[in-house]
């Protein structure tokens, strides 16, 4: 069977999951990291496990990304300390950059999936949740609030929080969208890439976001549920729209965008 939603197969909003793509996707994402987020030199890259929290990918594929990228020399693996930025050309990376990559094409009909999704099962969340189900919702919000407080991206918890909303919808046939909730992390990822060290403004307002519709599902109440989930995906989508803007090698700031 074909899993559709909104006019489109899976198939044509995923294109390939290979474990091969993902990789070429996270070499991607963290080349345009290191550039948008200006690291020098002995600057460390997020950890392993950090990266594969915050995109919902498996170790293996964050190794043969960090590989590719100590291949092409812009990268240093240090045995016992981590990762680290090397004194590499960074004019060509930001040619590359520049270009939109088409392994993150089609992001309006991603974008207009998961919304549809996210949106479309909270009713039946209304119904079908578990104070179970409730709980680990609410202790990934509490968890998101301590990472908020410290400093640190929000970005694993708020992955783990929508996964977890899929998942308490306790339909095999629903939860086959879980790679569409992935998929469109890593492309926000991908537009955003500070996300991975820091918080974006606004952070605080999506906590608050993922609070209501957790209240709202408390309640029982599938029409303030589905309010609070489409003032989160909108808030969620404007701030992901935002281009971002990096320095050249002559110190003039250059658009890096993300959008086709």
């Amino acid at each position: 069977m074909t899993t559709a939603v909104g006019g489109y197969r899976l198939s044509e909003i995923l294109g390939s999951v290979s474990k091969h793509t993902l990789s070429e996707q996270v070499v991607e994402m963290l080349k345009r990291f290191i550039i948008l987020e200006e690291l020098q030199e002995g600057d460390r890259l997020p950890s392993e496990r950090q990266l594969v929290a915050t995109l919902g990918i498996s170790h293996l594929v964050v190794r043969e990304a960090l590989a590719t990228l100590a291949a092409e020399g812009i990268i240093v693996k240090k045995h016992g300390r981590g990762t680290f930025v090397t004194d590499f050309e960074r004019g060509r990376i930001q040619s590359e950059l520049i270009v939109p990559s088409v392994r993150f094409s089609e992001a309006t009909n991603l974008h207009l999936v998961r919304c549809t999704i996210e949106i479309g099962i909270m009713p039946i969340l209304v119904e079908r949740v578990t104070d179970d189900a409730l709980e680990m919702l609410q202790d990934s919000i509490y968890a998101q609030w301590e990472l908020y407080h410290k400093g640190a991206s929000i970005s694993p918890e708020d992955l783990r929080f929508h996964r977890a909303l899929l998942k308490a919808t306790n339909s095999q046939s629903l939860q086959h969208f879980d790679d569409v909730i992935t998929a469109s992390v890593r492309r926000i990822v991908y537009s955003k890439p500070s996300v991975l060290r820091r918080n974006i403004k606004g952070t605080s307002d999506f906590i608050t976001e993922h609070q209501a519709i957790v209240d709202a599902l408390r309640e029982r109440d599938a029409d303030k549920a589905t309010r609070a989930m489409r003032v989160h995906i909108e808030e969620y989508y404007t701030q992901e729209s935002t281009p971002a803007v990096s320095k050249s090698a002559n110190g003039h700031k250059v658009l890096v965008t993300a959008n086709t």
